[in-house]
């Protein structure tokens, strides 16, 4: 599905044609840059959130109903991710913007004069790092969160386990349930990463072949 649509998209640009050496490079840059990993993700588009979701749902109702606690537990694991992950995406998906447009000038450039502009390499290079620095701190907030939640299911099981409430063995259960939370979400989120960026290199991928996205790349 991935190397057929990849394909279609190359195919697209091909039928479009261009008019003058500006769009030769764009196009150039679309072709090379931009239809493989939309094309990519379409393979996985619907098949990884099904899996990932259904694991994370089984894990959840397992540890839910050997300890009703672990719920909680579970969720407050979950929920402040949601609430920071969304909007250092969006700050991803603005710099993923620029970055593309800036890379198709940059194809533009060698096509026009055969060198492209210093000054564009230099910013592409600052997107990038601006992007892998904002990834990596939403890396960080996630491994975080999923430890913290280790943390605390370590003191407040072993605490029951003392007071003979629980045994030992629910405490690890949980604990190693939380370890098979860790992975499934962290697949759900990069998937989500992916569906986020990818929409806008489609959308501007759709808006260079109707022409719109040409005159502002």
């Amino acid at each position: 599905m991935s190397e057929d649509a990849v394909r279609s998209l190359r195919k697209t640009l091909l039928d479009a044609g261009h008019s003058d050496s500006s769009e030769t490079g764009t196009h150039a840059a679309m072709v090379m840059a931009e239809a493989e990993p939309i094309g990519g993700f379409v393979g996985m588009a619907i098949s990884e959130p099904l899996l990932q979701a259904g694991i994370l749902v089984s894990v959840i109702g397992y540890m839910a109903f050997l300890e009703p606690w672990t719920l909680v537990l579970s969720l407050g694991f979950l929920l402040p991710q949601a609430l920071f992950v969304p909007p250092l995406q969006w700050a991803i998906n603005r710099r993923a913007e620029k970055r593309i447009r800036t890379i198709r000038r940059v194809g533009g450039d060698i096509v026009e004069t055969g060198v492209p502009e210093e000054e564009r390499i230099e910013r592409v290079f600052r997107l990038n790092m601006s992007i892998y620095r904002i990834k990596f701190s939403m890396n960080l907030g996630m491994n975080f969160m999923h430890y913290l939640a280790v943390a605390v299911a370590l003191g407040v099981g072993g605490l029951f386990a003392v007071e003979g409430r629980i045994d030992v063995g629910t405490v690890v259960a949980v604990v190693s349930g939380l370890s098979k939370l860790n992975d499934p979400w962290g697949d759900l989120v990069n998937w989500g990463r992916e569906l986020s960026v990818d929409s806008v290199k489609y959308r501007l991928f759709a808006d260079a072949l109707s022409g719109k996205g040409l005159a502002t790349v």
